[in-house]
């Protein structure tokens, strides 16, 4: 019966079907890859506390201990300002305006935001002073036109190492923010998170798992991926496995099969085949996707855990690090994949022909792949992305996905249970 299983096998990993999923498979990933990879590593907003994130990492380890917060600060100003002036002296432009270290160069800042206000609020001098305070407003802030032509270029707002100084600061601000953090996200913070939710929140803090070192913000961007890497899978089945169990059904080979007491084993054969095709085409993809953001980026994050300080975007239920939650999510996304085969399976082998098999599989797809969007959306957290509602509020049970996962596995073999033994029954 092995053999069986390996020609069912290749029925359905058919080389000009698979060339036409590849072909279609580096598109859909080149597009759904694209965007979370530049805000890793192009966006400003986002890239420079990745490098500075990994900086961090590199000299203090995943977690950023009190002890360790000034020096970290320290030296990684140093290390900035440093880059930074290197930068000032190999551009001839910076020379013509008078930068020449990094104070000059913060004066420039200074200047060419301050001509950023609104004039409507330079006329109201006091509210000036209580808004930037750190503005001498008696003091002339025009650009003379060497300053106005580096203003023009931007180039005070492309410079790296000026960026990561900036982001070092902000992560110090964001360190001494804990405590008050914890007040509000334990006692003030509502917006339909349930008890549970505030639970978990609280602990985090009280075991100060906000000091693993993890770009919320940049990671996030990674998340963002899993749904549509899970969809990416669930039509790629769609594809190889429907029409292959269909033309069986059209082609009058069951009726041959259920011939012999063998013969009507080969059902199960066939289900074992569609479990492990399921299993290899999402391994493969997620190898493939997973392996191209550690190998680039996400590296030196694996060890952190997924509650940090830096930019507390969104808190989660799981304690592992990093890496032990990209393992999870791979898991739960094979688990879904083996589960949606399952039904593709039950549905085309009750169909005659293609027809009765798209009526069945558009909306079962659709369903699959609606479930598949909240489920990956953002696995585990209490809160996500502007707060957004996802199943945990809705269905306020910790790890709710794994257990919405679970259940439709459970359907899934019941279904296929129910049609193996009607099959060896059936009279033909």
């Amino acid at each position: 019966m092995m053999n069986v299983f390996l020609q069912e096998t290749k029925k359905m990993l058919r080389p000009l079907t698979l060339l036409i999923l590849a072909v279609f498979t580096v598109i859909y990933a080149f597009v759904i890859l694209k965007e979370p990879y530049d805000w890793l590593t192009k966006y400003h907003e986002t890239s420079d506390m990745v490098a500075v994130s990994r900086d961090l990492i590199e000299l203090f380890g995943p977690t950023l201990e009190p002890e360790e917060i000034d020096n970290a600060v320290e030296t990684l100003s140093k290390r900035y300002i440093k880059e930074l002036e290197q930068v000032i002296s190999e551009n001839p432009l910076f020379a013509k305006a008078g930068v020449t270290d990094y104070t000059s160069f913060h004066e420039l800042e200074r200047k060419i935001e301050f001509n950023y206000i609104d004039p409507e609020l330079l006329q109201d001098k006091d509210n000036l002073f209580i808004n930037y305070p750190d503005y001498d407003f008696n003091k002339d802030y025009t650009l003379t036109p060497a300053e106005q032509k580096i203003e023009n270029q931007a180039l005070l707002f492309h410079i790296p190492p000026a960026l990561k100084y900036s982001k070092i600061k902000y992560i110090a601000n964001e360190y001494e923010r804990i405590p008050k953090n914890k007040e509000f996200f334990t006692e003030k913070f509502d917006l339909g998170i349930a008890a549970s939710g505030k639970k978990r929140i609280k602990e985090i803090y009280d075991n100060v798992e906000v000091l693993n070192i993890l770009p919320g913000h940049g990671i996030y961007n990674i998340k963002t991926i899993f749904p549509a890497l899970a969809i990416m899978i669930l039509a790629a089945l769609c594809i190889l496995l429907a029409p292959v169990i269909t033309k069986d059904n059209m082609s009058g080979l069951l009726s041959l099969q259920y011939s012999s007491k063998t013969g009507r084993k080969i059902l199960s054969r066939q289900l074992a085949a569609v479990i492990f095709t399921a299993f290899i085409v999402a391994l493969i993809n997620i190898a493939a996707v997973f392996g191209f953001f550690i190998k680039t980026v996400l590296y030196t994050f694996l060890k952190s855990g997924l509650n940090s300080f830096i930019e507390p975007f969104a808190y989660s239920f799981f304690k592992g690090n990093f890496g032990q939650y990209l393992i999870a999510v791979s898991i739960l996304i094979i688990v879904f994949s083996v589960t949606s085969a399952m039904f593709i399976f039950f549905l085309s082998k009750l169909s005659k022909n293609y027809i009765s098999l798209l009526l069945g599989l558009v909306p079962t797809g659709a369903l699959l792949g609606a479930l598949c969007y909240n489920i990956f959306k953002d696995p585990f957290s209490i809160t996500s992305s502007g707060y957004q509602k996802t199943l945990y509020p809705i269905i306020p049970i910790p790890y709710v996905e794994v257990y919405i996962t679970s259940a439709l596995l459970l359907i899934g073999i019941v279904l296929v249970s129910v049609l193996l033994k009607r099959t060896r029954t059936e009279e033909v």
